[in-house]
């Protein structure tokens, strides 16, 4: 027999900017008062934290041209190369070869790119999915099973590619790309 305590009747809801307030006759046991006391220290913890929202100036580099290489891919695909969603606002100007490890002709080369939604964006950034030569999906080991199922992605998918694509993919998939 498990020697868990059920809470639910002994943290009685409060708002987090008044103390607690909690009936005697809710607390059964020893260990339910440790417990609470636990549950009340992390709560009051939490209220007087003096964490605030600030702002700081920043020097940052922004890319060149981005927008051209992105209106370039919109042209070309309409939508993301694996799940058609076509709102562009939802869609990434995604670089095949990263950015930071591209030559300047490369960055702006639109065969160095796809049209993706952010869910493939990240994955394909992340090197948890990339593209063989064919531009059949692969998918990496380290990509869980049920998060596979819920970002709609299979090895069947295809995906259009140009003899310059598959350039900057050989890179990808030796340099990104998480095979084991």
């Amino acid at each position: 027999m498990s020697n868990a305590v059920p809470i639910i009747n002994a943290v009685p809801y409060y708002p987090y900017n008044e103390p607690p307030i909690i009936p005697e006759d809710n607390v059964k046991n020893k260990q339910e008062k440790e417990l609470l006391k636990h549950i009340i220290s992390i709560e009051k913890g939490i209220t007087d934290s003096k964490l605030e929202g600030k702002e700081k100036d920043v020097i940052i580099k922004a890319r060149v041209n981005q927008s051209e290489f992105r209106q370039q891919l919109l042209e070309r695909y309409q939508k993301c190369c694996l799940c058609s969603i076509t709102d562009k606002a939802l869609l990434i100007a995604s670089h095949i070869k990263p950015w930071c490890e591209s030559e300047a002709s490369e960055k702006l080369d639109v065969e160095n790119g796809f049209l993706l939604c952010p869910n493939h964006d990240k994955l394909f950034d992340s090197g948890l999915i990339s593209f063989a030569d064919n531009g059949k999906t692969m998918i990496s080991k380290h990509l869980k099973y049920d998060d596979i199922s819920a970002l709609n992605i299979n090895e069947n998918i295809l995906i259009p590619l140009t003899e310059a694509n598959k350039k900057y993919l050989t890179y990808h998939r030796e340099h990104i790309f998480k095979k084991d």
